[in-house]
């Protein structure tokens, strides 16, 4: 008798213990993994992780001797009016009509983008014109970024009244 209650609290024992584990484990199993820490700053590629690239604008100097403005589309989406606007590199303008005033940064007629290096395969052949503008409102900065004439929704400029899109440049 002693045996098979020996035997028997053994059962119980080994069945609660699996019961346990197997919750245990599947509790482990939904539990979210977490991501090891960041290392210092340095270190990440040391450990396989990519680094951020720093970007660098080279624009070349036949390319700022050739292109002189560019013509940006600006249409009110309360109308649906456009209008052209030109505006001088290295200069800002108001946009008529508007409280938005348009810097341009630079202009590349040919944008490639090679690793960390933006600049211009052609001083004059505009395969893939971009250019990179800066716009305020009131005094706040709301847009930085590039406009490409052929993709002009690839970071297009947003806002809740007004769509502005590369039309066009001027040679000097």
């Amino acid at each position: 008798m002693r045996k098979a209650l020996l035997g028997g609290i053994c059962l119980i024992l080994v069945a609660g213990f699996l019961t346990v584990s197997g919750c245990k484990k599947k509790q482990e199993e939904t539990m979210p993994q977490q991501m090891p820490p960041m290392p210092p700053a340095g270190q990440g590629q040391q450990m396989g992780m990519p680094q951020k690239i720093e970007t660098v604008l080279q624009i070349p100097e036949d390319v700022k001797k050739k292109w002189k403005a560019i013509k940006l589309n600006v249409t009110d989406k309360s109308t649906n009016k456009s209008s052209i606007v030109s505006v001088e590199i290295g200069k800002e303008s108001q946009i008529p009509g508007t409280e938005l005033k348009v810097f341009v940064e630079a202009f590349l007629p040919a944008f490639k983008m090679d690793g960390g290096t933006i600049t211009s395969t052609s001083p004059d052949q505009t395969t893939n014109p971009a250019a990179k503008i800066k716009v305020t409102e009131k005094g706040q900065d709301i847009f930085s970024g590039w406009l490409f004439e052929l993709y002009p929704t690839v970071h297009p400029f947003t806002h809740p009244k007004y769509t502005i899109t590369l039309a066009g440049y001027e040679k000097k």
